[in-house]
């Protein structure tokens, strides 16, 4: 189970320097480079975990009923990646958050506006949520749940999501679909103090990365590519994440603020 991991405490090779320990020579790279110090942002100063990489949960997701792909708007490029949800792979994508944020790549050539849809379980009439979204051009766009009692996600439960392309109003057959799940979950007070204790954004995103909690994860690492853009740390960072679910050709996407236009 995912909560019953036991607890890795992350040391840094400074602090062991500091005191006179010694590395033991029969540990290998990839244990070494876990315990190493945290390398400094040049932008921010702030340290940042050697490992980003993700770690899905040992559970899988739902099948999927739509994968986007080309057919419908007749708008795409050649060559040009289909509308993708990031999300990782086969595993189930988990949250702690009640309201927590959806992440996709949408084509540069696609239309505009979006619907987005999340239901409760496998019952496609529980609509929790739905929302029209408005984009003023392609890229990674995300979407965040609103503050309110009635889409707030209730732990142990599973929710399937849509988001529709919409190519023509008129004819709603030739919309491009993604699909997909999440599921919040609460943490054991082993992993809740420890993300207490978290003193930086990218040791939080270490601890939720580990423990495969996807969609906090993302949202942090997005959250700081936005704050700074220009980090090389960091979007070396970001590509790593990204690259351990086979994401990685999306990293260089530019992060597109979307509109929402109406909920219902």
């Amino acid at each position: 189970m995912l909560w019953n991991k036991s607890f890795k405490q992350v040391t840094t090779f400074s602090v062991a320097l500091c005191v006179g320990m010694v590395m033991s020579p029969g540990l290998n790279l990839q244990a070494q480079a876990q315990n190493e110090p945290d390398s400094l942002s040049p932008t921010t100063g702030g340290p940042w975990l050697l490992s980003q990489s993700f770690t899905p949960p040992d559970r899988g997701a739902p099948e999927r009923t739509a994968e986007g792909g080309t057919r419908g708007c007749g708008t795409y490029r050649s060559g040009q990646k289909p509308l993708t949800a990031l999300t990782p792979g086969d595993a189930m994508p988990l949250t702690l958050a009640e309201h927590p944020t959806f992440y996709w790549y949408v084509p540069t050539s696609g239309p505009q506006t979006l619907e987005f849809e999340l239901v409760e379980g496998d019952n496609e009439e529980n609509v929790v949520y739905q929302a029209k979204i408005q984009i003023p051009q392609g890229g990674i766009i995300s979407h965040s749940l609103p503050v309110d009692d009635t889409t707030s996600l209730n732990p142990g439960k599973s929710y399937h999501w849509y988001l529709k392309m919409v190519c023509d109003a008129s004819d709603r057959t030739g919309d491009i679909v993604v699909d997909g799940w999440i599921e919040r979950v609460e943490p054991d007070e082993t992993i809740a103090l420890e993300l207490k204790n978290a003193k930086t954004p990218s040791s939080r995103v270490s601890i939720y990365a580990r423990e495969g909690i996807w969609h906090d994860a993302l949202s942090i690492l997005a959250q700081m590519r936005r704050d700074n853009p220009e980090d090389t740390v960091l979007f070396a960072r970001w590509q790593q994440f990204l690259d351990s679910v086979e994401l990685g050709d999306f990293a260089t996407e530019p992060l597109v603020d979307a509109t929402q236009i109406s909920q219902e």
